[in-house]
């Protein structure tokens, strides 16, 4: 329980009865500690597995893992091809994946830094945002020179082309114009041929309910 981060950190014993506040020097390595009143040896600080860490460090990234992971037995219970050697593959690709994403999240990871400046929220907003991601990316992030101009090239290439090949007619066709020229294609026929016959007696009250010229 660290309450100050200078020379010298005050911590509590962890024997209850005495509950003794006592100050040790700042420092990464562990120590081991005796207290001076009920003798009580400890280290500081405690030692926690490297899987409770991991998962204490990355907890959303562990939570989507789990739901990842179980959605995939799921599906492969659901579709009756879940067998022993598929759930071993599983469990081996998804812990490989939490591994192999800690060690990236950790290397991503700077000490002493705003969490809108660390470099794996820097790397979403490049990907999401562009924009965003290059002002930050230059205002705050400890990317080095090489690498935030390389990113910067690379992700306004990125954003200029996604802006200048939208196909535009998605957005100014309106929903009936789009009914009648998916009825008219050939994928159309296809798609309405294959409907059941609710949904094709569902779809012509539509029709005439509506007044459509289909």
């Amino acid at each position: 329980m660290i309450e100050n981060k200078k020379e010298f950190v005050i911590i509590k014993s962890p024997n209850k009865n005495f509950s003794l506040s006592l100050r040790i020097p700042n420092t990464d390595k562990f120590l081991r500690v005796t207290c001076p009143s009920c003798g009580t040896e400890f280290l500081c600080p405690q030692k926690i597995s490297w899987i409770k860490n991991a998962i204490k460090n990355h907890p959303f990234f562990f939570g989507l893992i789990i739901t990842l992971y179980l959605a995939t037995l799921t599906d492969e219970y659901l579709a009756k091809t879940l067998f022993i050697k598929d759930i071993i593959f599983i469990h081996g690709i998804y812990l490989a994946i939490w591994l192999v994403g800690n060690w990236i999240l950790n290397s991503l990871v700077d000490k002493n830094t705003k969490w809108y400046f660390q470099k794996w929220f820097v790397l979403i907003m490049l990907f999401i945002l562009p924009p965003v991601g290059i002002t930050i990316l230059w205002v705050g992030s400890n990317f080095s020179k090489f690498f935030k101009i390389v990113f910067s090239i690379l992700f306004s290439f990125w954003f200029g082309y996604s802006l200048f090949t939208i196909n535009q007619k998605y957005f100014l066709t309106s929903p009936q114009e789009y009914i009648i020229e998916l009825i008219s294609s050939k994928k159309g026929d296809i798609l309405f041929d294959s409907a059941s016959y609710q949904a094709k007696e569902r779809f012509q009250e539509f029709i005439l309910s509506t007044g459509s010229p289909l």
